[in-house]
């Protein structure tokens, strides 16, 4: 059961008390948990002309916006070149070519059903080279 409670600094000794005196009607007003955040838009004429035509065709099948489709685009494009080169970002220092991309949206916004279309090629590898695996795991 605690008695006293009191703050103590680094060196166990009880540190000074603050005043604390302050009304509400003094607090500052609350920073709001969801601020509105306009980005520039997704230069998409960087994309090279097949991915930019893929991006186009995804966000009008899933009726979402373009830069959707593009993040998902850079993120699996990203994840297929891994491993496959490096970035030299100055004399001497490589880098592997790795990248991350998040797409941020409220719930019901489509995320999933966007990143499922970009997905799939690289499930699909992954299935194949796990089947084709699994005969020579199985004899070892």
């Amino acid at each position: 059961m605690l008695k006293d409670t009191a703050l103590l600094d680094q060196q166990g000794k009880e540190a000074p008390q603050a005043n604390i005196t302050q009304t509400a009607n003094e607090w500052e007003a609350p920073t709001p948990l969801e601020a509105t955040v306009s980005a520039p838009p997704f230069p998409i004429n960087s994309l090279p002309e097949i991915l930019r035509a893929f991006v186009f065709a995804v966000a009008e099948h899933t009726q979402t916006p373009i830069d959707m489709s593009a993040v998902a685009s850079l993120g699996v494009s990203s994840a297929c070149l891994q491993g496959k080169y490096l970035v030299q970002g100055k004399i001497g220092h490589t880098e592997p070519l790795n990248n991350y991309y998040v797409e941020v949206a409220k719930p019901g916004e489509r995320k999933s059903a966007v990143s499922a279309i970009f997905e799939e090629p690289i499930k699909a590898y992954e299935k194949r080279k796990n089947e084709a695996f699994a005969l020579d795991i199985a004899h070892g």
